[in-house]
């Protein structure tokens, strides 16, 4: 384990943040859905969690093994997750920003927000680590 952690760069740590940030996107998105299923208002999207699952594998295994595929692929599966989930919500953007009574819950767009903004976060941080090195040079 200590040498997983030795001689690395800048790209290694942000990989493991966006790594870290997409397994709490997980979790928060399982506990929005899980509020909107027990509320009887909606259900969960499975193309999120697929999304955002293989967005973990791809980043994990970008950690040990140095692979241009992997590299993109963690940040592009976090889009797919992100746009699927924003698609989703749509009914409750338009409830909250002009105040028109549609499908969406308004009660839910704190939730909605964070979730946006974590895997939003993440997301960047695995792009941008896609394009760095993850060794130093010896």
């Amino acid at each position: 384990m200590k040498n997983l952690f030795q001689n690395r760069a800048v790209g290694f740590w942000l990989d493991l943040a966006g790594t870290v940030l997409t397994l709490v996107g997980i979790i928060l998105y399982a506990l929005y859905a899980y509020a909107l299923y027990a509320a009887d208002t909606g259900s969960n999207n499975v193309w999120v969690y697929i999304g955002l699952v293989a967005a973990v594998a791809a980043g994990a295994a970008g950690l040990v093994t140095d692979n241009d595929l992997l590299a993109i692929a963690a940040p592009a599966l976090s889009a797919v997750s992100l746009c699927a989930f924003i698609t989703d919500s749509v009914y409750t953007f338009v409830g909250y920003f002009f105040g028109l009574a549609m499908f969406g819950d308004v009660s839910k767009i704190g939730a909605i927000m964070r979730i946006c903004v974590v895997v939003a976060i993440s997301m960047l941080a695995l792009l941008i680590s896609s394009f760095m090195r993850k060794d130093k040079a010896m």
